[in-house]
C-alpha cells in the first residue's frame, strides 16, 4: 500500500512524474514479456513430449507386416497389420483377426498352427537389445546382431528343443536393414537346423 501511495504522490509532482511513468511501463513489459516466454516455455514442451511419444511408439502400435519362412524348399508367407493391439493378417490365403491372444475367423473363435505374435515388432526390439554383440556394415545400411540360441527361444516364448546339442553355444545372426519407411529383418536359424532355415520380416508404418 506505501509502495502505490509513493507512485500515487510521485505522479501528482510534475517533477517526478515522467520517471515514474518511465517505470512503471518498464515494470509493465516486463511482466508482459515474462508470461509470454512462460507460456511458449509449456507450449513448446507440450508439443515435444507429443511428437516424442508418437514417434517412438507408431510402430510399436501400428505397422504393416510380411513374415516370410524358408524352411529348406517350403515357403510360408503371412501378411497382416497390427494396430491398437488388433492383429488382422492373412495366413494359407485366409484372413484372420487376433485380438486378446485370440484368433477370429469370420467372428468365430479358431485355432492355427502359427503363433503370428511371435514376430510382432516389438518382440524383434527385445532380441535386438539382448544381443550378445553387432556389426554394422555402413555403406550397406546393414546392421547384423548375434544372440545366443537360449536366449532367442526364450525372447520369442518358444520352447527349447536343444535336446542333443547346447544351445548355449549357438549363436543366431539377425540381420536389420532401415529405410525411413521401413525395416527388414532377416534372422538365420541355418545353424541350429542345420540347413537353411531362414525368417525375413519386413515392418513399414
Amino acid at each position: 500500500m506505501n509502495f502505490i501511495k509513493k507512485i500515487i504522490e510521485n505522479l501528482k509532482d510534475p517533477k517526478k512524474k515522467s520517471i515514474t511513468l518511465l517505470v512503471i511501463y518498464i515494470i509493465f513489459f516486463i511482466i508482459v514479456f515474462a508470461l509470454i516466454n512462460s507460456r511458449d516455455s509449456v507450449d513448446y514442451n507440450n508439443d515435444y513430449s507429443k511428437e516424442e511419444n508418437e514417434t517412438s511408439t507408431i510402430k510399436a502400435l501400428s505397422y504393416d507386416y510380411i513374415y516370410r519362412i524358408y524352411d529348406n524348399e517350403n515357403i510360408v508367407e503371412i501378411k497382416g497389420t497390427y494396430k491398437d493391439n488388433i492383429n488382422s493378417f492373412v495366413y494359407k490365403g485366409i484372413n484372420y483377426i487376433k485380438k486378446n491372444n485370440i484368433v477370429y475367423l469370420d467372428s468365430v473363435p479358431t485355432e492355427i498352427d502359427f503363433d503370428v505374435d511371435k514376430y510382432k515388432y516389438d518382440v524383434i526390439e527385445l532380441l535386438l537389445e539382448n544381443s550378445d554383440s553387432q556389426t554394422t556394415y555402413k555403406e550397406s545400411k546393414k546392421v547384423v546382431y548375434n544372440i545366443n540360441l537360449s536366449k532367442y527361444f526364450e525372447l520369442v516364448n518358444e520352447n527349447n528343443n536343444c535336446y542333443n546339442i547346447d544351445c548355449n553355444i549357438i549363436s543366431i545372426p539377425i540381420t536389420i536393414e532401415k529405410d525411413e519407411y521401413s525395416d527388414s529383418v532377416l534372422i538365420d536359424l541355418s545353424n541350429y537346423y542345420e540347413y537353411k532355415y531362414n525368417i525375413e520380416l519386413n515392418y513399414s508404418i
